[in-house]
Parts: C-alpha cells; sequence; structure tokens
C-alpha cells in the first residue's frame, strides 16, 4: 500500500502514525487478554474500580512557596450569561467530587478562573489562572522520564497496552494549607482545590513522582506523567503485567 512521507531536516528519530504502522504489517491490534473469550472490556469489568472515578494517591502534596513572595488577590472574571448556569453546574459537580470546596474565610492567595467551551464537544472546561502564584512556588525538580531512558527497556517486546489516567492530577490530594494557596475566585463565590489542579508549575513534577512510586518495581510497565505503556515479549508475559499494574493501582 503507498504511503505519502514528509521529509524534513532533523536529528529527530522518524515517526510512523498508528494507521500507517498498521498498514505496513508492523503492528497488530490484539484485544483479547489471556484467552480469545476474555477481551478487554472483561477486564475493565474485573478492575472496574480502577476504571471508574477519580483515583487518589496514597499521602498528601505539600506546595512550597517562597517566603519573601507577595500573595495576590484576583477578582472573579466575567462569565458570559449564556455559559453562568452551566458553570454553576460544573463547579457543583466538581464541589461533590470532592475536587473543590467552598471557602468563606479570608485567604491570602486568590487565583483567577478561565471558563472555556470546547469546541467541539461545547463541554464547558473550568480551568485555573495561577500565573501569579507559579511565580512564588519552588518546584520539587523531580527527573521526568524521557523517550531516551524508557526506549532501551522495549527491546524484544512485541505486545503493548497504552493507558491514559484520566484527570490524573486529581488523583493527588492536597494538604489543607496548600489547599488554601489555591483557593480561585467565581461569580459565585470563592472556593479551593482539594486535589492538585492543572496549571499549578510543580504538578507535572508532583505527579510524575507519585506514579513512579506507585509503578515501583513492576516489570513491564514505564509511564510518563498519565501515559501508561505495558509491555511484555510474549503475550502471556504482557498479560501478567497488565493484571499486575492493574492490581496494583
Amino acid at each position: 500500500m503507498p504511503l505519502d512521507f514528509f521529509i524534513v531536516d532533523t536529528q529527530s528519530p522518524p515517526v510512523l502514525g498508528l494507521k500507517a504502522c498498521i498498514d505496513l504489517d508492523m503492528i497488530k491490534l490484539v484485544l483479547s487478554v489471556s484467552s480469545p473469550e476474555r477481551d478487554a472490556e472483561s477486564v475493565v469489568d474485573e478492575f472496574a474500580d480502577v476504571f471508574t472515578g477519580i483515583g487518589l494517591f496514597p499521602g498528601e502534596c505539600n506546595i512550597h512557596l517562597d517566603p519573601s513572595a507577595t500573595p495576590v488577590i484576583h477578582p472573579p472574571r466575567r462569565v458570559p450569561f449564556a455559559l453562568r448556569d452551566r458553570l454553576r453546574e460544573e463547579l457543583d459537580s466538581m464541589e461533590d467530587q470532592g475536587i473543590i470546596k467552598k471557602v468563606t474565610e479570608p485567604t491570602d492567595w486568590v487565583n483567577a478562573l478561565c471558563v472555556v467551551e470546547k469546541p467541539k464537544t461545547g463541554k464547558l472546561r473550568v480551568c485555573l489562572d495561577p500565573r501569579d502564584l507559579n511565580k512564588a512556588i519552588k518546584c520539587p525538580h523531580y527527573p521526568l522520564p524521557t523517550l531516551e531512558d524508557i526506549t532501551p527497556k522495549l527491546a524484544g517486546a512485541r505486545y503493548f497496552s497504552v493507558m491514559d489516567t484520566r484527570s490524573g492530577y486529581w488523583a493527588v490530594k492536597l494538604s489543607e494549607k496548600s489547599s488554601y494557596l489555591i483557593t480561585f475566585n467565581t461569580i459565585f463565590g470563592r472556593y479551593r482545590f482539594c486535589r492538585l489542579p492543572f496549571g499549578i508549575v510543580s504538578a507535572q513534577d508532583v505527579f510524575q513522582q507519585k506514579i513512579d512510586e506507585i509503578y515501583e518495581g513492576l516489570p513491564g510497565v514505564v509511564a510518563i506523567v498519565d501515559d501508561n505503556l505495558v509491555y511484555g515479549k510474549t503475550k502471556e508475559e504482557h498479560d501478567h503485567n497488565l493484571r499486575t499494574m492493574l492490581e496494583r493501582s
């Protein structure tokens, strides 16, 4: 089957998309696990607690600030009238899930909030805008794995499963003190994040450290932030690694 290739002047490795790899018979998609009768859907049913809801890592996360930083308080941003009811519904949903809590007492930091409507789905997305807070946060500088770190581990592997951690950062619980740092303003009042929000400058480092701690010592499992890869040289090895990983999750 003929394929179009784009030639670029770069030292980076060549990239082939999933469709091209399938068309060239380089990879095959296999849905069965352990036996032809036991497919991916049954595994999802068996580990339903892993594939539903928002997860929760052990322990709490502390956000460390530069003691010389000056707190900043942002007023609530205007929201188009047509989006207000939907924003209220989204905030109520996040509160019901334990992601945020209402705040009535004074707080030193009050962050801004962005409300974005996704063009394709029309779904409303609530985004924290902590640009001033980020300037004051002291990052842990945890080392993030690279493709160069992971590629040697995959030598000889022929079976792979790829999973994405749903709302991954929200699986990290904030300490109460840190939670008040991430107070944000809305037209409906102030809230604080009880879980680690997207947009915090240290969030990626914190999440990667949590992931590494959870999967430490597991064979055939690697993760870059919220992208998890399970692999094996044989189908039996892959299936064993996958089940071990899901049992640990």
